[in-house]
């Protein structure tokens, strides 16, 4: 559901897509199969390798840095591990108040 109530399905809602940042390539392959271009996501995997339950919030501050965050901004961040355990969360992501 939309979490503003409204019309639409929640990914219709979301400015940007911070994933757990493991796996890159099957991110992107899930991502495409879901229809969801590449372009709504962000990853930092590059720069800092896989850094485990800490990537997505790393991954968030560097978008703020970068300035990929530069207003406040609905942001959804999936995460996984290993078997079949998963979660996501869907937070506003306001610069003004991210340490950079």
């Amino acid at each position: 559901p939309h979490p503003d109530g409204g019309v639409g399905s929640l990914l219709d809602a979301i400015d940007l897509i911070v994933p757990h940042q493991a796996n890159k390539t099957m991110v992107l392959h899930y991502a495409r199969a879901a229809g969801v271009p590449a372009e709504r996501l962000y990853f930092n995997i590059e720069k800092v390798g896989n850094t485990s339950s800490a990537s997505i919030p790393l991954a968030i501050h560097d978008a703020v840095r970068e300035g990929v965050i530069d207003r406040p901004l609905r942001v959804f961040a999936p995460g996984f591990g290993a078997g079949a355990v998963g979660g996501y969360v869907v937070l506003r992501v306001d610069p003004a108040i991210v340490a950079a």
